[in-house]
Parts: C-alpha cells; structure tokens; sequence
C-alpha cells in the first residue's frame, strides 16, 4: 500500500518506503520466498520496524494474521526517521539476491542458506512491547513538578509553624533559656524575676574558722541580688546570629552585686574578736602637754577570696560544700615606728612658743591650748601618720582664747521660751557687754600663728582690743521627748558612763564617757544646756581645795551650773569616774554633741 495511517489518524505518505515481502509464519515456502526466510526471519523485521510507536501501530497481532488473507506479494512499510531500513533481497531470474549485511549487523555471522523445507507449525509469536519513545517525556515532569510543589508547601507550613512559636515566645525567655540552672522558658520579665529573688533569695554558705562553725546569708555578707536585671539579662540572651529563632541553649547567672570588702568585714565581725585584730599605732597628748605614741598590735585577718568563690558559683547555678576558712597574719597598718616619728613632729609644730599682747595684758599659747588643732592621719599607702595643722580651726578657736586672757568677752543672754517659741518663761543668763580682739586682728593672728607653727618659729604679736556689745539667744524649752523623731534630748548614764543622743525615741548616736570622780561627783537630775563654748580655759578647785586650770577645752556644753559636756584631749580612754564633775568626752565625741544639740537641749542625769 502506498499511504500508512497510525492509531492516531496520520498518513504516513511522505515517510521513505522500503518495499519487502510480508511473510507469515503459516505461509508455505514457495519458489519466490524461500530465501527471504533464510536471510530475514520475521520475527527480527517485526522488531526492527516496531520500534517505532506508528509502525507498531500498524504491526499486526499473530492472531490478526491467522485471519489475514494469504499473499505474498511486497507491501510498502515505511521506515521512521530514527530505524535505519534494512537491506532487502533483490529478486533475480533464478531467485533472491541476498543482500549485504546491515553495517550494525556485520559483526554477527549470517546463517548458512538451507535447502526449502516442509512448513512447520509455529507458536503464536507474542507482541513485542513497544519501547518509550524519546518524544514523550511529559510524565516525568509532572512528577518533578509535583514534587516542587509538595516541597514549597510543607516549607510553608514550616515557616508557619515557626513564625507561631517566635511569636509566642516574643517578649518571653526563649527554649533552652536557663536561670542559674532553672529552667526559665516561656517566662515573661515579671516572672523571670520572681524567679530570680527565688533561687538566688534562698542561698546560703556554710563556713569553718578554727572550729567554728557559721551559715551566712547573702544580705549577712552584704551580698545583694539585682533579680530586674537578671530578667533582663535572660531575655536578651541570644545564640549566635539566630537569635529570631526561639530556640536558646544559655544558662544565665545571677546578677548579684557585693564587694570583697563588705565580705571580709562580715567575716572578720563573726570569726575575729578585737583583740585578735591589728592595732594601729597610735599618738596622743599626755597631762605634760607632750604627744607620746601607744604601739602597734599586729593580729589576723581573713582571706575573702573561697566566700566570693562561692558566692560567684552559686550565681551561675552551681553547689557549693562548706567553706574553711583560714587565718592570715596581719601586720597593723600603723606601725610603732611611725607613730614615734607622728608625736616628735607633732611635739615641734606646737614645741615653740606663741605670745600674744593687748593693754598690757600678754597670753603664750603652748601645746595644751595648741592640741586640738594639730590633725594625725592615717596613710595606709606609706604607712605613715601624717602631722598637720587645722589651719580653719585654729582660725575658728583663737578668739576665745585670746579674749579670755586679753579682754573682758560680753555676756550673751539668754531667754528660756516655751517649746512653741510664742512666750519667754525667763532669763537664763542676763547680758553684758565687754570687749573683745577686733575681728581684723583676729583674722591676721591666726594667719602668723600658723605660719609660725608650722615653719617651727616662736612668734610674739600685739593685738587690739575693742568694745563687744552682747546678744540675745532665743532657747525654747525641750519638750515631746517620749515620741519618735520628737525633741533632742540627751541622756547620761552614771552606771555605764553612756552618752546617749535621742530625737524622741529614737537614738541618734552614742559614746563612753568619764565622769564626776567620787569626790566631785556629776548630780543626777534633768537639766538643759544653758551656755555653750568652742573652747575654754576651765578654772576650779579639787577636791583638798587646790585651784587647777585647764586651758583650751574644746566644744563645751554647760547643763548644770559648772557641769558641763566637754572635749577631753588629755585622755585617750574612758569608761570610768574621775572628772570634777563635768562629762568627759573625746573631742570628735563632743564636736558632735555641740553642733546637734543647741542651746536648750534637755540632759537627763541619772544613776
């Protein structure tokens, strides 16, 4: 046949025929074909031509043959672009030509040509499955492209799921996110921080100290947990650069903020008594009015380091066992040495002499009128006590004590008022006027006083004196004194020579004392401070009536007569009787009470 339609409607008229013989298995050999069945067997034609789809098409089936009319003749098969025909035998006057071998086909030994046998019958001969043919690959990609789309669609979901939980956990601790080893996830800052004060509320450190045996707490070493900040730090905490993802493997510690001093100082409180601690040396003024240094006393102290080693474990959420403590030999910081070298330089600012002269009157200033003014200061650095001169409170102090000796000072009054200031109840003190160094001379005194001091020169300087008028003082009686934070009062306790300040009920500030010797005693009662000096020379009589005079003591406080409270820097202890009757303070002590307690301030006395 000239044209070919395949299963799918084409004509096949323009494809390249080849013409060849049909031959079935159930024709009988004739004169025209025996060699064709000797040189192409039918099986190897049907699989050369079917390996295009169309010409399978057109094949046919050993059934569909069976049914096939029986012929011989050449039909046309068209040969598709991608099979290359296979040679066909040439018919001559005697038969068929074989061909020559297909090039591909030249390797394979071609079967020798047998005489024309009696047909056999032959099995049905199955179809041939077709093979895929090169143009029709669409099937594969639907597959890849459905497999791109399942992908993008579970990385949707992915990213949905993330995007979920980020947004849950936006403002809380991330997954994995530790507060000294607790676990802290999903908190928000407020929970965070209670869970902070929690854990790092409860801690506490077992010590040992030569068999002793002490728990402290985290405030008994002045230890303090800052839980708002360790919130905060537990919500920042990130991971690398992922840090949108709320996954987190971080342990945050807890912010505590201390000092090894503070700790050293709870340590030496509960472990160390006094006298084991070091004793700086120290310089004090004798009865003589010549400075004269007390030694040192070296002791122990306590390293620190294994408490704040602990202290930093238990933030980060670790355990910790008891911690020994050991002593540590201290020397004092203040040796002896330096101390003796303190009082001879201290005994040659005030070793000079220092007159000063008004109207024929004269006064020399020596080191008990000069001590109060002469400062010693610890200097850890060198060890050393440095010697100076307080230049601003011998500046402050010289008017009284060139007026007393030079001039007849004015009396101030002093009018004694109710408590709410509205009504005089009497005149304490009556006023007088007097005279006094003028304020001039005053100011240049004390500038050549302490340039002399300290170059360690004499110095003789006259001075003018001039008419004082005196002033009224307003002093409105105490009262409200059994209320908190009421009125100052003072009281003095005869038994335990304490010196107790109080502002109604509660305690202000305290101190030891010396007080009235058994001969002269201090008298019980309830009193007010009525006149008032920063500084004085103190005349009276002891007890087998001698005079004495003690020159320059410093912020006095009268309260019963000659009774006062008042600096005693000839002593260096107290805690017992011995005065004429006043309340001997140390001067810090007594510079304290005369600049909180003003004039009418109630002093109860009493055993």
């Amino acid at each position: 046949m000239s044209n070919i339609e395949d299963t799918a409607g084409r004509e096949w008229a323009d494809y390249p025929t080849v013409q060849m013989p049909v031959i079935r298995d159930d024709d009988p050999p004739t004169a025209e074909t025996p060699a064709i069945r000797d040189y192409d067997q039918p099986t190897t034609i049907m699989a050369a031509v079917t390996r295009d789809p169309a010409v399978y098409a057109y094949g046919e089936t050993t059934a569909a043959r069976a049914a096939a009319p029986q012929r011989s003749q050449p039909v046309a098969v068209p040969a598709p672009n991608h099979v290359a025909a296979t040679p066909q035998p040439v018919p001559t006057a005697s038969g068929f030509v074989p061909p020559a071998p297909h090039p591909a086909r030249q390797a394979v030994p071609q079967p020798v040509p047998q005489p024309a046998a009696q047909p056999v019958s032959k099995p049905a001969t199955q179809p041939v499955t077709p093979a895929p043919s090169a143009g029709r690959t669409k099937p594969k990609r639907r597959k890849g492209l459905v497999a791109l789309i399942v992908v993008l669609v579970v990385a949707l979901i992915a990213a949905g799921a993330l995007f979920a939980v980020n947004k849950y956990y936006d403002g809380k601790a991330k997954i994995g996110t530790k507060i000294a080893g607790v676990n802290v996830a999903g908190q928000t800052a407020d929970e965070l921080a209670a869970t902070a004060q929690s854990i790092g509320g409860s801690f506490t450190i077992d010590t040992s100290f030569n068999g002793q045996q002490k728990s402290f707490t985290m405030a008994d070493l002045g230890v303090t947990l800052d839980a708002q900040k360790t919130a905060q730090d537990a919500l920042a905490a990130d991971q690398g650069g992922f840090n949108w993802l709320p996954l987190h493997n971080v342990d945050v510690p807890l912010a505590y903020t201390y000092s090894a001093e503070q700790v050293q100082q709870a340590l030496m409180a509960a472990f160390v008594t006094a006298d084991q601690q070091p004793q700086d040396a120290t310089v004090s003024l004798d009865e003589d009015g010549i400075y004269t240094s007390t030694p040192a006393q070296d002791g122990v102290t306590i390293n620190p380091a294994p408490v704040t080693d602990a202290i930093d474990t238990l933030a980060t959420g670790g355990t910790v066992s008891t911690v020994t403590l050991t002593p540590v030999p201290l020397m004092a910081a203040i040796q002896t040495s330096a101390a003796d070298q303190a009082a001879a330089a201290a005994n040659a600012l005030v070793g000079q002499t220092y007159t000063f002269t008004a109207g024929g009157k004269s006064v020399t200033l020596g080191s008990g009128q000069l001590a109060p003014y002469v400062t010693f200061t610890p200097n850890p650095g060198t060890g050393a006590l440095d010697v100076a001169l307080d230049q601003a409170g011998l500046t402050a102090g010289l008017p009284d004590m060139l007026n007393v000796a030079l001039a007849q000072p004015p009396v101030n009054e002093r009018d004694l008022y109710t408590p709410d200031g509205s009504k005089m109840v009497a005149v304490a003190i009556p006023g007088q006027d007097g005279t006094g160094v003028s304020d001039a001379d005053i100011a240049s005194a004390a500038q050549a006083l302490g340039d002399a001091m300290n170059a360690g020169n004499p110095l003789t300087m006259a001075v003018n004196i001039v008419p004082q008028k005196f002033s009224v003082e307003k002093i409105p009686l105490a009262s409200a004194s059994d209320v908190p934070s009421g009125t100052k009062w003072i009281d003095v306790n005869l038994t335990t020579f304490k010196v107790t300040l109080y502002q109604g009920t509660t305690q202000i500030y305290q101190t030891t004392s010396v007080t009235g010797a058994v001969a002269t005693p201090t008298q019980p009662g309830t009193y007010h401070i009525d006149l008032r000096y920063q500084i004085q020379t103190m005349r009276g009589h002891n007890a087998d009536g001698t005079p004495y005079i003690t020159p320059n003591v410093p912020w006095v406080s009268y309260f019963n007569g000659s009774q006062a409270l008042h600096g005693a820097y000839w002593r260096s202890t107290f805690g017992y009787q011995a005065s004429h009757g006043c309340v001997n303070l140390a001067v810090s002590d007594a510079k304290f009470v005369y600049d909180w307690a003003p004039m009418g301030t109630k002093v109860v006395v009493h055993n």
